[in-house]
C-alpha cells in the first residue's frame, strides 16, 4: 500500500539514500524514493489517510466505516450477517479503492461462493501447514484462521534451548495473543519472567538451574494446546437473540489480576448462548499491594475491557453487568462516602466514568472465570470446553444467579478510609479588649492602652 501513495516533491529530499554496487571503488550515487516506503515515521498516517481520502471523495459513508474501522494497513478485515450483504460490501469497495489507486487484489473469506464471485486472486492454500493439513489457512494478527470452517486454531510454540534473560523474553514475546485467548496460559510466563527479574541478572547471564527448569517445564507443555479450535463467529448460527448482554468479570490473587468479557445471547425460548470476547491479565507489582487493592486493579481492569469491547464491536448491547468477587470493592463501589483515600477514590472515579454502581454484582470466587487469568491455568487444564472459553453455567439460565449480598458499610478503621476531619467555627462573646483590637490597627497602640487603664485602677485603688 505505501508504494501507491506518492511523495510531494516539497518532501522528496527527506527520502534520499545513497546506494553503491558491491566492491565498486566510484562515489555512491544519491537516489531519492518517490513514494512512501516502510520504515519511515510518517509512511503509515499518511498512507492511512490517503486511504481514507479516497473512499471520501466518492461520499460513501457506510464504505468510510470500513476503511476507519475494519482496515490494519493493507489488509480488510470485515464481518457481514449474510453472503449478499459482504459481496455488496467488497464490490462496492473494490472498484472505489481501485478508482483510488489501491486496489484489492487477494481475497480470504469463509463463504466460497463469494470468494468466487470476486475479481483477484482468491486464496487457496496461500499458507503451508506445517502439519500437512490441506485445508487452507491464513494468518490474521498473530492467530491462524481456517476461513473453510470459519475459525481460529489456537496454539503456540517457543525454543527451549534459551538460558539467558533475554532468550527467554525473547521466546515469550513471540507470542501474540491480541484477544487474550491464551491469557490463563501466558500468565504462567509472566509470572516466571517476574521471577527471573527479581535477582536482577544481566540480559546474557545463565540463569539459575531452578528458573530453567520452569522455563523448560512450561515450553514443553504448549504442544499440548495444539488443536484447540475456536469458532471466529461469536453469535450462535441458526438463532434469533431476543437480547443481547456484556458479561464482565475481574479477580485477584497475590501474584495477579486479570479480567474476562463474555457476550450473552438470550433467545425468546428461555435459553442462552455463551461467547467469549477478550481478556487481559497483569502480574501483581513487586512493590507489596494488598489483595483489596488489587481486587480494586481487577475491577479497574474489568471496565476498561468493557468499554474497549462497546467500541470495537458492531452489537448492541442491552445491558452490561459487571461481577466481582470482592465485597470490599464493591463496598467501595456503592458507597457515597467521599471519605475513601486518594489511591482508591481514584480508581473507583474512572470505573464509575464508565458504568454504574447499579451493575456491579457480587459472584463468589469458585465460579468466577477471571480467577483463571489471575493465577494461570497449565496446558494440561485448558481444552475448549473449559470454563475459560464457555463463561461460568449460571449465565446459561435466567435464574439461581448470584446474589449481591449486604455489603458492611465502611468501617473508620479501614486504612482504605480517611480520618473524619472536624472543620468548624469558634465564636467568643465580644468584650472590651476585642473592641479596642478591631479599632486599633497597630499592635504597640493597643499594647500602651491596656497599659494606662491597669495604670490607672492599680492607682484608683491606692
Amino acid at each position: 500500500m505505501f508504494h501507491q501513495v506518492r511523495v510531494w516533491s516539497i518532501d522528496g529530499q527527506a527520502f534520499r539514500f545513497l546506494w553503491y554496487e558491491p566492491g565498486s571503488s566510484q562515489p555512491p550515487d544519491v537516489y531519492q524514493m518517490d513514494v512512501h516506503f516502510f520504515g519511515a515515521a510518517s509512511s503509515p498516517s499518511v498512507c492511512s489517510n490517503a486511504l481514507q481520502q479516497a473512499v471520501k471523495d466518492y461520499g460513501d459513508d457506510h464504505l468510510l466505516k470500513q476503511i476507519t474501522k475494519h482496515f490494519y494497513v493493507d489488509n480488510w478485515l470485515a464481518s457481514f450477517s449474510t453472503a449478499a450483504e459482504a459481496l455488496s460490501t467488497a464490490h462496492r469497495l473494490t472498484e472505489t479503492l481501485k478508482a483510488g489507486g489501491f486496489p484489492l487484489t487477494q481475497w480470504a473469506m469463509s463463504n466460497n461462493a463469494v470468494r468466487q464471485s470476486l475479481p483477484g486472486q482468491r486464496l487457496e492454500g496461500a499458507v503451508v501447514n506445517m502439519d500437512l493439513d490441506a485445508k487452507p489457512i491464513e494468518r490474521t494478527l498473530g492467530l491462524v484462521w481456517i476461513f473453510s470452517r470459519d475459525a481460529f486454531i489456537l496454539g503456540a510454540s517457543v525454543l527451549t534451548d534459551g538460558r539467558t534473560k533475554r532468550d527467554i523474553m525473547k521466546a515469550i514475546s513471540s507470542i501474540f495473543d491480541p484477544l487474550g485467548f491464551l491469557s490463563p496460559i501466558l500468565f504462567q510466563a509472566k509470572f516466571l519472567i517476574q521471577d527471573i527479574w527479581r535477582p536482577k541478572f544481566d540480559w546474557d547471564f545463565e540463569l539459575d538451574q531452578n528458573l530453567i527448569d520452569r522455563w523448560i517445564h512450561w515450553a514443553n507443555s504448549l504442544p499440548l494446546l495444539n488443536g484447540l479450535v475456536l469458532d471466529r463467529c461469536i453469535s450462535p448460527t441458526g438463532k434469533d437473540a431476543s437480547t443481547i448482554e456484556l458479561h464482565v468479570f475481574g479477580d485477584a490473587s497475590e501474584m495477579g489480576f486479570g479480567a474476562v468479557c463474555y457476550a450473552r445471547f438470550v433467545h425468546p425460548n428461555g435459553t442462552a448462548d455463551i461467547s467469549i470476547l477478550l481478556s487481559k491479565s497483569r502480574l501483581a507489582p513487586l512493590k507489596f499491594m494488598t489483595i483489596p487493592r488489587l481486587e480494586l486493579n481487577a475491577v479497574v481492569l474489568a471496565a476498561r475491557l468493557a468499554v474497549q469491547a462497546k467500541e470495537e464491536h458492531d452489537i448492541i448491547f442491552r445491558k452490561t453487568i459487571y461481577w466481582s468477587d470482592s465485597s470490599t470493592v464493591l463496598s467501595w463501589i456503592k458507597s457515597r462516602s467521599c471519605r475513601i483515600n486518594v489511591y482508591v477514590g481514584n480508581r473507583i472515579g474512572e470505573i464509575l466514568e464508565s458504568s454504574s454502581s447499579t451493575e456491579w454484582n457480587y459472584v463468589p470466587s469458585f465460579i468466577n472465570p477471571a480467577d483463571d487469568a489471575s493465577r494461570g491455568l497449565t496446558a494440561a487444564e485448558f481444552d475448549i470446553r473449559h470454563r475459560w472459553f464457555s463463561g461460568p453455567k449460571f449465565l446459561k439460565v435466567l435464574t439461581n444467579w448470584p446474589c449481591l449480598p449486604s455489603l458492611p458499610p465502611l468501617e473508620a478503621d479501614d486504612p482504605e478510609v480517611r480520618e473524619a476531619t472536624w472543620v468548624g467555627q469558634v465564636q467568643l462573646p465580644d468584650n472590651e479588649i476585642d473592641q479596642l483590637i478591631a479599632r486599633k490597627s497597630r499592635v504597640h497602640i493597643v499594647i500602651r492602652i491596656v497599659a494606662y487603664m491597669l495604670r490607672f485602677i492599680a492607682n484608683a485603688r491606692t
